[in-house]
């Protein structure tokens, strides 16, 4: 199966932060696909949590969420290629230390009739 990569931005506690949403779809993530599609990087979505929930607030401001062909491919990205998305975070967000998670996706399934929309 594939992999998942998904980049967490923590809400700081005493939530005063910069986030360019805009730069960040236009820009930002265009780049990382630029470099990372060679490697096996298939899609990402970017979610903007809602703040308040019936289950408190939510801890994160941004979480993306990318489709890879595998882990292998992803650390073979962080490994070879351009160090050009990294090097453009500070001009999107001042948030600090992005909370990463990787892993293998051990099981999935989709409706058929489902449309990703945006």
């Amino acid at each position: 199966m594939g992999a998942i990569f998904i980049a967490n931005y923590p809400r700081p506690a005493d939530n005063n932060y910069k986030f360019d949403m805009d730069y960040y779809l236009k820009v930002h993530m265009p780049l990382q696909l630029k470099h990372h599609k060679p490697y096996g990087m298939r899609s990402y979505h970017v979610i903007q949590p809602e703040k308040e929930t019936p289950y408190g607030t939510s801890p994160y401001v941004v979480q993306t969420i990318e489709f890879w062909d595998s882990v292998e491919g992803f650390f073979k990205a962080l490994k070879e290629a351009s160090q050009e998305p990294s090097d453009d975070i500070p001009k999107y967000t001042d948030i600090k230390a992005p909370f990463p998670i990787i892993g293998e996706i051990k099981g999935s399934w989709v409706d058929s009739t489902f449309e990703l929309k945006h």
